[in-house]
């Protein structure tokens, strides 16, 4: 009996399966979804900065045009908040750390920035919707009776619908794809 014969029959006798791993390939994926969660995550920020600096552009235009010089807090607070996302976005480089090109330090980079990003996500009504409720707030105690009711209503309604859109991103998008990564990392940790 060919070695080969002898280990099928033994692997039958234990009722193991036996699985061989690709290495390159598995590489390959691990970098392809480290490289898929660093654009997202990316993305994210970087909207997120460019929204609060054109914000902030626009309450000092206004304030000028208009002589509402009460914008300029809407823009102190919009480029406040860009300025503390920013720093949140170095901390989250630096938090990832760098990678040696393995399968796990890969993995371990993309687990590190979406619990990052879900971190984020979960203090949300804190980064976005405060500094924007504030505005509102500034905005409405200088001109309430010069603004329908209406308006205000359709300001707290996108507050709250932006809230419901961010947690349902982290219950269907950020926890998901960050359980299949560590579903990964304890299948490559088991195997060692």
């Amino acid at each position: 009996m060919e070695f080969e014969d002898m280990k099928k029959i033994w692997d039958e006798q234990n009722n193991e399966n036996i699985y061989a791993i690709n290495e390159s390939e598995l590489h390959r994926r691990v970098i392809k979804n480290k490289n898929r969660v660093k654009r997202m995550v990316n993305k994210f920020e970087w909207t997120y900065l460019a929204v609060m600096i054109a914000l902030s552009l626009f309450a000092i235009i206004v304030g000028i045009q208009r002589h509402h010089f009460f914008k300029f807090a809407d823009a102190f607070i919009f480029l406040l908040a860009a300025g503390y996302f920013y720093k949140s976005r170095l901390d989250r480089i630096k938090y990832e750390g760098q990678s040696n090109l393995s399968i796990l330090d890969d993995l371990e980079q993309a687990i590190r920035s979406l619990e990052y990003h879900g971190k984020r996500h979960k203090y949300f009504r804190l980064w976005l919707i405060l500094p924007m409720v504030s505005a509102v707030l500034i905005n409405l105690a200088y001109t309430y009776d010069t603004r329908p009711l209406w308006t205000l209503l359709i300001a707290l309604g996108s507050f709250v619908f932006a809230d419901w859109a961010m947690k349902k991103e982290l219950q269907c998008k950020i926890l998901p794809k960050k359980e299949d990564l560590m579903h990964l990392r304890s299948l490559l940790l088991k195997d060692e």
